[in-house]
């Protein structure tokens, strides 16, 4: 289980308390980092100095810069409340994401090649729906057409 998975699991078993609170309730710094990696379904990433978040849209991770994930949690998440208390949340969301530096890869022995259409396995040529868990941080500009022919070598 990654990291952000296993801290997560004891925030919200209260295993992460302040010595100010009664044991029940999770320390207050990791309320809203745990809100919004909630509202991202969990498909955000800080690696290598640079947040990503999944777009299934497109079947990609976006890469951004902690002033463009701070941009994007107070346009997205906040609604553009723009307060101090706002700024105090943002800074614990980004504090908190930045505990954990890796990005995850693919388990699996072949490469996966994502199309505007589809994510393709080029070994197999089996096609896949997007999906978070290819890790794919880069998109091919054209849609993957299963009816041609195969390269030669």
């Amino acid at each position: 289980m990654s990291e952000l998975l296993q801290l997560k699991k004891k925030a919200l078993e209260g295993e992460l308390v302040s010595e100010n609170f009664d044991g029940r309730n999770i320390h207050a710094d990791f309320i809203e980092p745990l809100k919004f990696i909630s509202y991202c379904n969990e498909n955000v990433i800080f690696a290598r100095g640079f947040f990503y978040i999944y777009n299934d849209s497109i079947g990609i991770w976006e890469s951004r810069s902690e002033i463009k994930m701070s941009s994007y949690l107070l346009k997205n998440y906040y609604q553009l409340q723009k307060s101090v208390s706002t700024v105090t949340k943002i800074h614990n969301v980004i504090k908190h994401l930045t505990m954990q530096d890796y990005f995850p890869s693919f388990n699996s022995k072949y490469n996966v090649l994502v199309f505007e259409n589809y994510a393709v396995i080029p070994e197999t040529r089996e096609k896949f729906e997007f999906k978070a868990d290819f890790y794919a941080r880069q998109r091919i500009g054209y849609k993957y057409d299963e009816n041609a022919p195969k390269p030669l070598k």
